[in-house]
């Protein structure tokens, strides 16, 4: 059994571990929040001086502010603890940051930064409470700014190409065309599928409305990886109706009707292809 002064001296031991980690929090809180600020005007810098042109960064931004309001809410009966190891995540994060800021490498300063903000929840609130706001740090990558264009029209080539020969090679089946590279020929004219007509914007626009759902979805592990597997394969099924319908719509009415087609098809396959995701996604979602 512990004497009076046993317990007294306990207490006040526990009171300095206390005080000292409160002291300790409020310093990370005044680095998370000043660097948070710095991070915002690097975050703005960063984005083309046109509104409309950041459009899905905005909206990324809006629905993470008001998706941390609904996590934090739903998540506030969930008991705090510290967490060793969302600690050392913090340091790692910290020196991150610095080491990005001081070689001013804009993107990797502003994934590191999220990474920062994660592993802050994580070491406040532990474990238990910080893996709730995961879904936040995914959407958070969609505030990044675009990919130069040299990198996009690299990773459009290959959908470019794999597009443009599907719909070819099932076109064949009921109209004469050809095809060189990625050109193909109805009726004498020639229609050039560019790396805008890859499927890439579709592509994109499919990954992240995943990540606003998930954002007040609870999905299983496993749904995570079905999505991104499926996202690619599904754009590249609808990329190839949408040229196929182009080639077809060429020979039995003029290219101009083709052109017309193909340049708003857009407005029902990505409706169509968002449906069946979200179809798909139901057979994942966390109980």
């Amino acid at each position: 059994m512990l004497t009076l002064s046993e317990s007294s001296h306990a207490k006040r031991v526990e009171g300095v571990h206390r005080h000292s980690d409160r002291r300790w929090n409020l310093i990370w809180l005044g680095f998370v929040a000043a660097n948070g600020i710095a991070c915002a005007v690097v975050w703005l810098n960063a984005l083309s001086p046109h509104l409309s042109e950041n459009g899905r960064q905005i909206l990324a931004a809006v629905i993470c502010a008001i998706g941390g309001v609904y996590i934090w809410r739903r998540t506030a009966l969930l008991p705090a603890s510290s967490c060793r190891i969302g600690e050392v995540m913090l340091v790692v994060c910290s020196v991150l940051v610095c080491i990005a800021g001081c070689l001013h490498v804009t993107r990797a300063y502003l994934m590191a930064n999220i990474c920062l903000l994660a592993s802050f929840v994580i070491a406040q609130w532990g474990w238990d409470r910080g893996k709730k706001f995961l879904p936040i740090a995914f959407l958070s990558l969609f505030l990044l700014p675009d990919l130069p264009e040299e990198f996009r029209a690299n990773l459009a080539i290959p959908f470019e190409h794999i597009s443009t020969t599907l719909s070819v090679s099932f076109a064949k089946l009921v109209i004469p065309i050809s095809c060189s590279g990625h050109v193909f020929y109805v009726n004498g004219f020639a229609y050039d599928v560019a790396p805008s007509c890859s499927g890439l914007g579709m592509w994109t626009c499919f990954l992240f409305t995943f990540a606003i759902w998930q954002v007040f979805k609870r999905y299983r592990l496993s749904g995570y990886l079905v999505m991104f597997l499926l996202d690619p394969i599904l754009m590249l099924v609808l990329n190839t109706v949408r040229l196929f319908l182009t080639a077809v719509v060429g020979f039995y009415a003029s290219q101009k009707t083709a052109l017309a087609i193909h340049s708003n098809l857009e407005f029902v396959l990505i409706p169509l292809g968002l449906w069946l995701l979200l179809r798909a996604g139901k057979w994942f979602e966390a109980s």
